[in-house]
């Protein structure tokens, strides 16, 4: 018993040093952890700078000649962004915000009118960034790229 409580003590004795312990790094982690409040207008701001800057990097002259759908794909992390093109001679599978978007897309083409990029917030924490797809001037669909609120979020804190 006495052997034990010895070597305890002498064990405790070494984990107690002097020397001072440089915890900057553990307070730069605990403040890139701690939970922030994002203003929705500028997860909205982010999320249209993230679909124009994703969409520039798009060879948007073979729209036509590839199928309709999922255009493109990045991944980013664990990240899957799809870029999907959609013309209005086909009808699509698409979230109610989403076909609203369309829809106006739509009438604009029919009315020769050029819509403007928008963001939309989806179900499920996803946005959803919306282009006019342009040939040559003329409306023939729309570009739609879903962007994950979390992604978004993550590269305002960059």
């Amino acid at each position: 018993m006495k052997g034990s409580f010895f070597i305890l003590a002498v064990l405790v004795l070494f984990a107690c040093s002097d020397g001072k312990v440089d915890t900057s790094q553990v307070q730069t982690e605990m403040k890139a952890r701690e939970v922030k409040v994002v203003p929705e207008a500028k997860i909205l701001e982010r999320a249209f700078q993230l679909g124009d800057s994703l969409l520039s990097t798009v060879d948007q002259t073979r729209g036509l000649s590839k199928a309709w759908g999922v255009y493109q794909s990045w991944q980013i992390s664990d990240i899957t962004i799809n870029c999907s093109i959609h013309s209005f001679k086909t009808l699509y599978e698409m979230e109610e915000k989403e076909k609203q978007v369309f829809e106006a897309y739509r009438y604009s083409a029919e009315n020769k009118q050029q819509p403007d990029p928008n963001v939309q917030r989806l179900p499920g924490e996803i946005m959803v960034y919306n282009a006019p797809y342009l040939k040559e001037g003329e409306l023939l669909g729309m570009w739609s790229i879903k962007l994950p609120r979390k992604y978004i979020i993550l590269t305002l804190q960059e």
